[in-house]
């Protein structure tokens, strides 16, 4: 890198003609060393309807002004200043969320990280189907490594001061997670079934797994349905236990 900046610029991010300028603007402006743009998704069937879609959402948006500082940003839009290479790297165990691990890297090292809301970006996807199976396809040593990491990522990153608000909001927006930790209680009710003989009890773990396995089957027919429970499980558990613990931590060390 010979440059004072770096810009992360995602393949499939459109943004307006003078963004770059802005950017750079921004961060001088601010005095802040990450800087990105506030993101705009935009679905369509093909690319021919790229265009059309643009001007029709860009039309109908209200530019604002707002600068504000954020506990984190994306990559996919974002400029870089060279001095914080001196200080952090993005860590090569997070194969997804290292945007958020490195964002909240970057606040500990007293970086200022900067959202523009007045540059249009835009976000385009191709619709296809309502959910993705990039994860699903992923290796499963892939989805294993840094669990712990990407948990304490996104803790961190949902906001400045973790509240048990913040918690309930989480698990509220990212509703697998609630739905993983269930895991749990339904196998110690089932467990306290078999042990005192109490068929209602005992059945509550087996009737949520299959309720489960039933929807993902029918959402990504057999071999997709069946690599998502096993994930939900392998995956899904450890990581939503640790990102319960961070949250309560961090709100029991704020009192």
């Amino acid at each position: 890198m010979r440059g004072d900046m770096l810009l992360f610029w995602d393949s499939d991010v459109i943004m307006e003609p003078k963004a770059i300028w802005e950017l750079v603007k921004t961060m001088k402006k601010e005095n802040a060393e990450i800087v990105s743009a506030h993101m705009f998704g935009i679905f369509v069937n093909s690319v021919d309807e790229l265009e059309t879609k643009i001007k029709e959402t860009a039309a109908t948006l209200k530019r604002k002004g707002s600068i504000y500082q954020s506990p984190r940003v994306g990559m996919g839009h974002t400029l870089i200043s060279k001095k914080v290479f001196d200080f952090i790297r993005f860590d090569p165990d997070l194969t997804i969320l290292e945007d958020f691990d490195f964002s909240v890297r970057a606040r500990q090292h007293g970086f200022k990280l900067i959202i523009n809301e007045g540059i249009q970006t835009f976000d385009i996807n191709i619709i296809r189907k309502d959910y993705s199976d990039i994860h699903i396809n992923a290796p499963l040593k892939n989805a294993l490594r840094g669990i712990r990491k990407k948990a304490y990522a996104q803790v961190m990153a949902h906001s400045f001061k973790i509240t048990f608000k913040d918690m309930i909001v989480f698990f509220l927006e990212n509703k697998r997670y609630t739905f993983y930790l269930g895991y749990i209680p339904a196998a110690i009710f089932s467990l306290y079934g078999i042990l005192s003989t109490n068929v209602y009890f005992s059945i509550v773990f087996p009737t949520y797994f299959l309720l489960f396995t039933f929807w993902q089957i029918l959402r990504r027919r057999v071999n997709q349905g069946v690599k998502a429970i096993v994930r939900s499980i392998l995956v899904g558990i450890p990581t939503s236990v640790w990102l319960l613990y961070y949250f309560i931590k961090c709100i029991l060390l704020r009192e």
